[in-house]
Parts: structure tokens; C-alpha cells; sequence
């Protein structure tokens, strides 16, 4: 169903279910516990310092939010759809990353394989769920359903935060990073900088109050981007900027954006503060990445085919990380399906779908992602915020050509049932007796 706002072309209507499900999804993903805290302080010094808002949806919230998840998952698969599932080529291959994960690491560390293990259920399930979604909802609906559901959910997690802030919550003794809601400043610089393209969508359907509510929201994921002194936070939003717009951009623009990235990451690497804010100061080096890199790759020529099966020390590069934990078939295989999911995505750049900016915006969380994985190993993770979101960008890249093949039905059926001046419609012969026009009539 298309909905017709004034001055602006028709967009799909939001799918409940799918809508409601994305913000369980990663409010879960969001707040799984505060198992993965590594900022080096005591849990209890981050509970103290973390809002109550954030520490009870941390505490609490996975024994209530899973069931949910779960009874609106079964509620897809056996009511409303009745077990009708879609897979793709990619699907598969997503589930057999967490799945290989998960047999790597039981073989070696049973008793730590446990939450590798729940990961992948879960990669599986929402694999299985967009495969429901997708045998009754054209690529259109998916898209947007699962964009604006990014988008409401940014704004309850902007708006926790700017709480947090403002009641005095989120920093951790003289640390002038502020780490919000979550449990490092980079994993809060890295989700405002989702929620930020995300909020765009929500921008650019119009309406005067989504306008109002978005550019707010916008501007104070900016401000917190910005306290988190989080430089991969950066490098997502303008990477992310780039995949999701750039077959927007003339040549040139192109050309000029790709050397304000560059400049950007050389800025981010630099030895230097990026800006005059205590946030941002590393100390005398501020290039805190080559000794952390430089650690991975010798863990990496240690065991380079079945690796460590336990992640110990630095993790600042997803490759490495992975493939330091779990072997060379980590990087083989994350590689294959993001080379995949962007290939998919390269070749929509010319559908009708690509000239609305919302559409763009799993693509842009894609490229975003995966530049910032080159400084944070979250895509080695068994269930994170980042590791999800990234999954639900790689699985809708199966979409977007779907929209290719609904416009060219709708097309068709438009044409069947406009027949041409003097003639009668598709179907339905001319009366006996009557010539039907351009037709020569031929007798014995």
C-alpha cells in the first residue's frame, strides 16, 4: 500500500510488525548486559555513573525485551505468515559466519562458547524473520518499515542520552569522555552516528514535526558525538554519508568528498587532538591504533588457520580480531557477504527507489560500518548494537532490486488494463459481426 503526501512522491506504508520488531531488536542489541564493558573500571563504578533509566534496560530489560522478541517473531512465522519463508543466496551465508564462530569456539572453549552460541541462534532468527517478511511485503515496505523503526529508535536512545547528560550521568571520574548510555565512549560514538543517518530518513519523508523532531535529534547526536571524543564515530558518519548519497553527486562533488575522507582519516590517525577539546586528547600519541594493529597481526601469525578461540588484548580492527579468534574462515567469509551485500548495492543506483533519500540509508550504515571496522572490532562480536544493525544492512541489500521487478509488474498491469483507443481490453473479443480496428479480416 503507497501512501501520497503532498509534494512528495508515494511511499510505502510502515509494516507493524517488522516496524515493532527492529526496535526491540536493538534495544536488546543496545543494552545486553554489561558483560562488554573493557573500559578498565569496575562494573560497579560504571552502574554508579550510568543513568537508572540505562542501568534498569541493562539490568532487566533482556529478561523482558527477549520474550517479546520472541512472541513477535513466532507471531510472524506461524499466524500471520504461516511458515511461508523467502531465502536468499546471502541469507544463507550470513547465518553459516556465526554458526562457523560458534563451532570454532566450542571445539576449544566449551565453556565459553555459550554466548557465541546465542549469537548465532539469534543471526538465524532474524535471517528466518526478514525471509517471513519478505514472502508477503514488497522491497519497498521492507525498506522503509525497518529505516523508520531505526529512526523512532534513535530517537528514544538521543533523547536517554541528552538525559544522561544533563542530569549529570555518563562520565566516569576524571575520564572527559562521556560514555551515556552504553559501556565505552566509542560504542556510544558509533551508535549516534547510525542513529544520525538514520534520523536523515526520518528528515527526508517531510511533515513539518518529523522535520522538527529529526533536525533536534540530529543536531544533539552531533553534540554527543562529539563528547564521546570518538574518531570511528566520525569516519561511520562520513563513509556512511558518502555509500548512502553518492549516486546523487556529480562527479566532482564525488571527487571532493572522497579527499574530505581522506583528510578526515589521516585527521582522525593524527598524533593530534582533531579538535581543541579534552575529549579528543590522547595524550602525547594520540595514535592509538598501530600498537594495538601491531599486537592483532602477531596473534595472527601465531595460529593464522584455526586461531587463539578466545579473544585476549587489544581488539581495535574487526579483520584482525576475528581472525585472530577464530581463524582465516572469519575474514573469508565476513568478507564474502559484505562484498555481496554491496555489490547488490551497486547495481540499484538507478532505480526509481534510489531517488528517495531514505532508501539510501541501509546502504550508507553499510559502508559506514565497515569503515569504522578497520579501527573497532565490533564486527567480531557475537551480539552488539554495531554487529546487528550491520546484519539488518546487509540482509535488506536483497531488497532494493526487488523494487526493480514491482515497479516493472505494476507497470505491466497498468498497460494490461489501459487498453488503446479502438480497441477493446485484454481478455475481451470484439462483439460478433464488429471489425475490430488494424486488424485485417480474413474470409473463405
Amino acid at each position: 500500500m503507497l501512501i501520497a503526501s503532498k509534494g512528495q512522491p508515494p511511499r510505502p506504508s510502515i509494516d507493524k510488525g517488522l516496524f515493532i520488531s527492529i526496535i526491540l531488536l536493538m534495544t536488546v542489541a543496545t543494552f545486553k548486559g554489561a558483560d562488554g564493558i573493557r573500559s578498565g573500571y569496575d562494573d560497579a563504578i560504571v552502574a554508579m555513573v550510568t543513568h537508572p533509566i540505562a542501568g534498569m534496560l541493562r539490568n532487566y530489560g533482556q529478561y523482558i525485551l527477549f520474550p517479546l522478541l520472541g512472541v513477535t517473531f513466532a507471531y510472524e512465522f506461524f499466524i500471520k505468515n504461516t511458515l511461508r519463508f523467502k531465502f536468499d543466496f546471502l541469507s544463507f551465508l550470513i547465518i553459516m559466519l556465526p554458526v562457523y564462530v560458534f563451532a570454532r569456539v566450542v571445539v576449544q572453549y566449551p565453556d565459553t562458547a555459550s554466548k557465541y552460541g546465542l549469537g548465532a541462534v539469534i543471526i538465524m532468527a532474524i535471517c528466518a524473520y526478514f525471509a517471513s517478511c519478505r514472502s508477503r511485503l514488497s522491497g519497498h515496505e521492507m525498506i522503509f518499515s525497518v529505516v523508520m523503526a531505526l529512526a523512532a529508535f534513535s530517537v528514544g536512545l538521543v533523547a536517554l542520552n541528552v538525559l544522561s547528560y544533563a542530569t549529570g550521568y555518563g562520565f566516569l571520574n576524571r575520564n572527559p569522555r562521556f560514555y551515556g548510555s552504553s559501556t565505552h565512549p566509542n560504542f556510544l560514538g558509533v551508535q549516534m552516528a547510525v542513529c544520525l543517518m538514520s534520523l536523515f530518513a526520518l528528515w527526508s519523508i517531510g511533515g513539518r514535526w518529523p522535520r522538527i523532531v529529526a533536525a533536534v535529534c540530529m543536531l544533539a547526536c552531533l553534540f554527543l558525538i562529539v563528547l564521546t571524543g570518538s574518531r570511528t564515530a566520525i569516519i561511520v558518519v562520513l563513509f556512511g554519508a558518502y555509500g548512502a548519497f553518492w549516486q546523487n553527486f556529480s562527479p566532482r562533488l564525488k571527487a571532493v568528498a572522497a579527499l574530505f575522507a581522506i583528510v578526515a582519516v589521516v585527521g582522525a590517525l593524527s598524533s593530534e587532538s582533531i579538535l581543541s577539546l579534552d575529549a579528543y586528547n590522547r595524550g602525547s600519541d594520540g595514535n592509538t591504533r598501530s600498537e594495538a594493529w601491531s599486537y592483532l597481526y602477531d596473534r595472527v601469525s601465531e595460529k593464522p588457520l584455526l586461531g587463539f578461540g578466545i579473544m585476549e588484548g587489544y581488539s581495535e580492527n574487526s579483520i584482525l580480531r576475528g581472525w585472530a579468534t577464530f581463524g582465516i574462515m572469519f575474514p573469508i567469509l565476513l568478507m564474502t557477504v559484505t562484498l555481496l551485500a554491496a555489490y547488490q548495492y551497486a547495481g540499484t543506483s538507478r532505480l526509481p527507489i534510489a531517488s528517495r533519500p531514505y532508501a539510501g540509508i541501509p546502504k550508507g550504515i553499510l559502508w559506514g560500518l565497515l569503515a569504522g571496522s578497520v579501527f573497532e572490532g565490533y564486527l567480531a562480536d557475537a551480539f552488539s548494537f554495531s554487529w546487528i544493525v550491520f546484519v539488518v544492512a546487509m540482509i535488506l541489500s536483497s531488497d532494493v532490486p526487488r523494487t526493480m521487478t514491482e515497479s516493472a509488474r505494476r507497470t505491466l498491469i497498468g498497460a494490461l488494463g489501459r487498453p488503446a483507443a479502438g480497441r477493446p481490453p485484454v481478455g475481451r473479443m470484439p462483439p460478433m459481426g464488429v471489425r475490430r480496428p488494424g486488424v485485417r479480416q480474413f474470409t473463405r
